[in-house]
């Protein structure tokens, strides 16, 4: 006659079994969370990244618009976060200086997201060239053309 092991034997190793598996369920859990959690932190940086270019851009047009036309030396810009995509305000620092050359150098700073825990900030120069001197006239009718 066989003797079969006690209940008391076999529900301690039933609870060990599930404790195990609740572990090892708790722990892919956590790990799944924690990826999660990485990937929005980096796309977020992505987004932020992308904006401070888009706005990088913009600005340097602007700058070299108005530094061609003889426009305003040093700006600085403060854009609220309804009126750009985005989660933050930004600061856009915009200065015009005389270029070694004779002409003129245009630096664009831009902050985003002025809110939050990481700025990113960006600058980009522009050197324009000096202003060339005027187109010559037209010929006029008194003088015959060679």
């Amino acid at each position: 006659m066989t003797r079969s092991p006690r209940p008391s034997d076999r529900e301690g190793a039933v609870m060990f079994v599930a404790l195990a598996t609740l572990a090892i369920v708790a722990a892919i859990a956590a790990a799944m969370l924690q990826g999660a959690v990485i990937a929005r932190r980096h796309l977020r940086g992505e987004r932020d990244m992308l904006q401070v270019e888009y706005l990088l851009d913009v600005a340097t047009a602007r700058a070299t618009a108005q530094a061609g036309s003889g426009g305003a030396e040093s700006t600085v810009a403060e854009v609220a976060s309804d009126a750009i995509v985005g989660s933050g305000s930004a600061r856009i620092t915009t200065t015009v200086e005389p270029g070694a050359t004779g002409g003129r150098r245009v630096a664009v700073v831009v902050e985003y997201p002025l809110e939050g825990p990481v700025t990113v900030r960006r600058r980009r120069d522009v050197v324009l060239p000096p202003s060339e001197a005027p187109p010559p006239s037209t010929p006029s009718e008194e003088e015959p053309s060679p």
